[in-house]
Formats: C-alpha cells, structure tokens, sequence
C-alpha cells in the first residue's frame, strides 16, 4: 500500500517551510514542490512573479490538507507567508 504524500502535512497547517519554484506557467499559479511525490500550485503577485525563475526556493505557508480516499485526490493548499 503506498503511503499518501500529503499525509506528512496535516499536522502541519499554518506552519511555513521551504519550496521550489518548478515551473512558472506563463498564465496561472507557480508550481511548487513541496516534496519529491507532492506538488502545489502557488499564487504569486505579479511583482514576485517578476523575478521568480525555476529552481528558487520560496517559502510556503500550509494553509489546509486534504488526504483524500482515492489515488490522486489528496490536495495540501498553500500560500505566500
């Protein structure tokens, strides 16, 4: 059975920690990684947005976890501290 890779973030809800920017769509959310099996997408104004490049590290505030009951609906939902 695998292990559910939002499952290590529901305790940590309002709690900040470091991301990396991995891919900066021209239009919507950054994408974050928060861990090698989880991934986020993450609201930027468009003045950090400006400068943000693939790679940089950010931090994150985790704002709700979803661990879902089937294989790809766990969500952990985060923001900009």
């Amino acid at each position: 059975m695998e292990t559910n890779p939002a499952a290590p973030f529901r305790d940590r809800i309002g709690a900040t920690m470091p991301a990396t920017i991995i891919a900066l769509p021209e239009h919507g959310a950054a994408v974050s990684a928060l861990s090698d099996f989880l991934v986020s997408g993450l609201a930027l104004t468009d003045e950090d947005r400006a400068t943000a490049r693939e790679g940089d590290r950010v931090h994150i505030r985790i704002c709700a976890v979803d661990l879902g009951t089937e294989p790809g609906t766990h969500r952990v939902t985060v923001a900009t501290p």
